[in-house]
């Protein structure tokens, strides 16, 4: 009988595990695609995403303290109330997610001095939104006391609690990374969801009915249980008598300190790491992977190799301090192989091209780098919380399942505050480098305390484990400096004028003596540039836009980067506000260095400053503009794709007044076709008067309007030659008149609709352009959209305006000629197209820079 129990108890076990590694899979896939779902309402920020991160942990911490107390106190089987548990998140993540999905549009119903007087709806929907959560993450967060609870029926949990917490934390691993590489791109953010719900409720089912199978277990004895030891309570200094509240004080405490330093590290891992592994939200996937597979792998380790030599309490914490000195020690070492990825993956990309043209071999680097820096300090932490655990465990066959829920708890809240206070508070302060000395500094310090307090070893033998490490890790702090601006210089060569971090990245700018030219660097990834291609485009984007509207009064101008596009159209008497909004404060304290280029439009008395997320900005005002233009980061880049999707387009279209223009870059370069056109169907199922224009290879712009777009010459020569500084602000990128305006015009409305075809909107459901491994395929060149282009009178020209057919031909035949320069062609056949530029344009800024440059290679 004995043994059919035992065969029994395996089988539990094996499904048990099965369990714990299933709803580690779905708790994963449902925070990314939670978090996501949040910031189209609370915005991109990093404030709103720590708040957004915070009310789920703060939901697994209630969830593990309560599921503690009740697996204790309840008479049911575990299991089964464990089942219960699994279909109940299934079941509350299936009513949340659309809720939260459809925030935004139930914002834009609200009247916002309506009913709630002067209290935003943004506001109340994120409070709703953050009440709603509480419930499944709740459910989330009572797992694992309950199966530890099951675990107590047949085994000593604490010889148990390693794994289950392992295969927890690998299941995690695998949530996110199949929910960032598969389950986004191919089935949509709802279905993923869906697919993870799935996964609750048949684990919940089938656990339900292996509860009703199972044999009553023979409890097993309680020498499997460690009570604590004597020597414990007495190398504590404490007034009370009770040695599980010593234990439970202590390890409480130690679980705080390690949730805090574990969610610092990460933090700050991610933050250094995205500036050599891109910004993309394959790389963060990748990154926080490692970081959870080190977790994952060091419970599992701690359990295989090292829980059996620990025999008592006080064996366990000084296990703990000397396992935290060398997470302390791997950690250091981290930040001496940062700068080598850098080096490394520059190498590796100068000569594989970028991520959309070479994917896997781009994600061989990106996992790489990660496991470089991540991997070995990470498995060294994921040793600590396991240890916290079994002695959570071992103190007592009686409510141990109460002191885990707790222990988990209280971990759960350091998580919580280092996350804010790294993230939010000593970053910005002083930077990611010194953030993640100063944790390693507070980790040595709690371990020393540790070691101090047991009393079995020598005096001598404790000075030489505490106060040497303290020396050394203040030493570390105090004079090992990483001066990180020095490694920028594997991006190029020249001067830095600036360098900073705050809460949304590390950003840089630097000068480039060669061309002249200033380039704003954030995460990695250059954004932004005074080169004269780029001043062109960007110029354009202020410029167009105003010219196009019959009386642009009230102008918003969102990611403000140099400040190009906003200095143009801040030059245009006819506007009278112009409101910027931006990410990033340091972003504008950078724009004094591009004065020269921005008119010094920070200096304008017309120009209002908003730090904050561009879709949030549009959600929280209802304020109603004329012209509305951004240029934001590549939409490739984790959390842009919200400001391309249909949803975020309908916002837009509401915030403009009727005869309101908006103007948005859509970077052509590199990108595959069906993605770019996809693009281009989310503006044509919003706007219905849509057009594509391509001032310089690579850089289209999108121009839409719920009115019809006319291109008045004589008005807008009026405008041009009326104003001295416009006229100016055009002629330094190349545009003369009206006409050289007109030709990179390329196709509008049903000749668009005609180019575009079928193909799918990008979403907020399915944000193809951020998750875009379904789509890689041949990408588009400047030739393919140019052959759409007419040389005849283009349709959007209004009716009677002085429009010169001819100068518009000539303008039209240079700029097709520059766009289709190909670089595998010989010197002499671009010096003969630049000397029939020379011909058609001989007096050109543009055409004389390109000449330069493409003649120089």
């Amino acid at each position: 009988m004995s043994g059919q129990h035992d065969k029994s108890a395996r089988m539990l076990h094996v499904w048990l595990c099965i369990c714990m590694f299933l709803s580690g899979f779905s708790a994963l896939v449902y925070e990314v695609a939670w978090l996501r779902l949040m910031s189209l309402t609370l915005g991109s920020t990093a404030y709103a995403t720590s708040c957004a991160l915070a009310i789920f942990l703060l939901g697994l911490a209630v969830g593990a303290y309560l599921g503690g107390r009740l697996a204790d106190s309840l008479s049911l089987r575990p299991l089964k109330i464990y089942a219960l548990v699994e279909v109940g998140i299934g079941l509350s993540a299936a009513i949340v997610s659309p809720v939260l999905a459809a925030a935004p549009t139930m914002i834009l119903g609200f009247n916002f001095h309506g009913s709630f007087g002067q209290i935003d709806p943004v506001v109340l929907i994120a409070i709703f939104s953050c009440i709603l959560l509480l419930l499944p993450t709740t459910l989330m967060g009572a797992t694992l006391p309950f199966i530890l609870k099951q675990i107590g029926e047949y085994a000593p949990p604490h010889k148990c609690f390693g794994h289950i917490y392992g295969f927890n934390t690998l299941g995690a691993v695998f949530g996110s990374l199949a929910a960032a590489f598969v389950g986004f791109g191919y089935l949509g953010i709802y279905r993923t969801i869906i697919a993870a719900v799935l996964i609750n409720c048949v684990i919940g089912l089938l656990s339900f009915i292996v509860s009703l199978c199972l044999p009553r277990f023979t409890k097993p004895e309680s020498k499997c249980s460690l009570p604590l030891d004597a020597d414990l309570s007495s190398s504590i200094k404490t007034n009370t008598s009770s040695e599980n509240h010593i234990s439970l004080g202590l390890v409480c405490l130690l679980a705080f300190s390690s949730g805090y330093s574990s969610l610092t590290f990460e933090v700050v891992w991610v933050k250094l790491l995205c500036i050599y592994n891109s910004s993309l939200t394959y790389a963060f996937t990748v990154m926080i992977s490692t970081f959870l597979l080190g977790l994952g792998l060091g419970s599992l380790i701690y359990e295989k190799l090292i829980e059996k030599k620990d025999k008592s309490t006080p064996d366990r914490l000084l296990r703990f301090a000397n396992l935290q000195y060398l997470t302390a020690i791997a950690s250091s070492g981290c930040l001496i192989g940062i700068p080598v990825c850098l080096l490394l993956s520059m190498r590796v990309y100068r000569s594989h091209g970028n991520i959309l043209t070479d994917p896997f071999h781009t994600l061989q680097i990106l996992f790489l780098n990660s496991i470089i820096c991540i991997l070995l300090p990470a498995t060294l932490m994921g040793t600590l919380f396991p240890i916290l655990g079994t002695m959570a465990a071992s103190s007592g066959q009686r409510r141990f399942a109460s002191r885990v829920g707790i222990v988990y708890a209280v971990n759960t809240l350091g998580c919580i505050l280092g996350s804010i206070i790294s993230g939010l508070i000593l970053v910005p302060l002083i930077g990611s480098y010194d953030t993640f000395q100063l944790a390693i500094l507070l980790a040595v310090l709690c371990s020393a305390w540790v070691v101090s307090k047991d009393s079995r070893l020598g005096r001598n033998k404790k000075l030489a484990m505490t106060l040497l490490p303290v020396v050394l890790a203040i030493c570390f702090y105090l004079f090992v400096k990483f001066p990180f601006h020095h490694f920028v210089h594997a991006f190029g060569k020249d001067r830095m004028l600036s360098y900073g971090e705050d809460t949304t990245g590390t950003i840089f700018v630097i000068y480039f003596a060669d061309i002249n030219a200033k380039q704003i660097v954030v995460n990695g990834t250059t954004l932004s540039t005074t080169v004269l291609p780029a001043r062109r485009y960007m110029r354009m984007l202020g410029h167009l836009p105003v010219l196009l509207h019959p009386d642009p009064k009230r102008v918003m101008i969102a990611c403000f980067g140099t400040g190009t596009t906003a200095g143009a159209a801040s030059v245009h008497p006819e506007v009278k506000h112009l409101d910027i909004v931006e990410l990033s404060n340091l972003m504008i304290k950078n724009g004094s260095l591009f004065s020269d280029t921005n008119h010094n439009v920070l200096k304008n008395p017309k120009t209002r400053v908003y730090i904050a997320d561009a879709r949030h900005f549009l959600l929280a005002h209802n304020t109603k503009f004329d012209i509305i233009s951004m240029e934001p980061p590549p939409p490739i880049h984790a959390g842009v794709v919200s400001l391309y999707t249909t949803e975020f387009y309908k916002l837009v279209a509401a915030r403009l007044n009727d005869n309101g223009v908006f103007a948005q870059w859509v970077p052509l370069e590199d990108t595959p076709a069906v993605l770019w056109k996809m693009m281009l169907q989310s503006g044509l199922k919003v706007f219905p008067y849509t057009s594509i224009w391509l001032p310089f290879s690579g850089e289209a712009l999108l121009i839409a309007s719920k009115s019809p777009i006319r291109f008045d010459t004589t008005e807008i020569r009026k405008r041009i030659l009326g104003s001295p500084t416009v006229q100016a602000s055009l002629k330094d990128v190349g545009f003369d008149d009206p006409e050289s305006i007109l030709s990179t015009y390329i196709m509008s409305d049903k000749s668009l609709r005609n180019f575009v075809g079928d193909v799918s909107d990008v979403s907020d459901d399915r944000p193809s352009l951020e998750f875009f491994f379904p789509y890689l395929g041949a990408c588009l060149r400047n030739s393919d959209i140019l052959k759409y282009a007419s040389l005849g009178i283009p349709e959007i020209v209004h009716t009677g305006s002085n429009f010169n057919l001819e100068v518009f031909k000539r303008h039209k035949e240079a700029l097709v000629l520059s766009l289709t320069i190909d670089p595998a062609m010989s010197k002499e056949k671009k010096k003969q197209i630049f000397d029939r530029i020379d011909i058609l344009e001989p007096d050109n800024n543009m055409y004389r820079f390109l000449r330069k440059v493409w003649l120089e290679i």
